[in-house]
C-alpha cells in the first residue's frame, strides 16, 4: 500500500489541497484494499485517513470524484450518504 502525503502548509499559506495523483493513488489503494472501495466512500473520514495513511481532505476529495463518476454513469445512484444536506 502506497502512503499519501499531506502537504504542510507553512506559515500564512493556505491549507493543503490534494493533488489530482493524490486522489487516484487513494482510490487505486483503496481498489485494491481488503476493505475496498466502499470503506472509502462510507467509513468514518478519519478511520479511512487512518487506514490510508492519508490526509483527510483526500478522503474528501477522492469520495467527490466517485460520486462524480457515479452520477455520469446512467443508472447509478450516488453511495449512500452522499446527500449534501446530510451530515
Amino acid at each position: 500500500m502506497s502512503e499519501h502525503r499531506a502537504g504542510r502548509p507553512a506559515g500564512g499559506e493556505a491549507p493543503y489541497v490534494p493533488t489530482d495523483r493524490d486522489v487516484d493513488d487513494l482510490i487505486a489503494s483503496a481498489a485494491a484494499h481488503p476493505l475496498g472501495v466502499r470503506f472509502l466512500v462510507e467509513g468514518h473520514l478519519g478511520s479511512v485517513a487512518t487506514t490510508f495513511r492519508t490526509h483527510a481532505f483526500t478522503v474528501d476529495a477522492a469520495r467527490e470524484r466517485l460520486r462524480e463518476r457515479l452520477g455520469a454513469r446512467p443508472g447509478h445512484e450516488a453511495p449512500r450518504g452522499s446527500d449534501p444536506g446530510r451530515r
